[in-house]
C-alpha cells in the first residue's frame, strides 16, 4: 500500500480495481483509493480461488466419483 495523501473526512471514498495479471487460480488486481477524484493510496491485491478438499461419506463409487470430479477442477484450463 503506498499513501498518496491524508483521506479527507466526511467524503465518500471509492475503490476502483484493474486486473494485472491471472494466472491459474491466481489473479493481481491493481487497487486505488479515491476521495473527491483525488487518489488517496494505491497498492495491489493478490487473490487465489479456493478449491476445498470433498471428504465424501458412502460408498466406495461415491467417493471414487468425487474423486476424479476434484482432480478435473485441479486440471489448468
Amino acid at each position: 500500500m503506498d499513501y498518496k495523501q491524508p483521506r479527507p473526512m466526511g467524503v465518500e471514498l471509492i475503490i476502483r480495481g484493474r486486473l494485472v495479471a491471472i494466472s491459474g487460480r491466481k489473479a493481481t488486481i491493481a487497487l486505488s483509493l479515491h476521495a473527491d477524484d483525488e487518489v488517496c493510496a494505491v497498492g495491489e491485491m493478490v487473490a487465489v480461488e479456493y478449491r476445498p478438499k470433498i471428504k465424501c461419506v458412502g460408498d466406495e463409487e461415491t467417493g471414487i466419483a468425487a474423486e476424479a470430479f476434484i482432480r478435473s477442477r485441479e486440471e489448468p484450463e
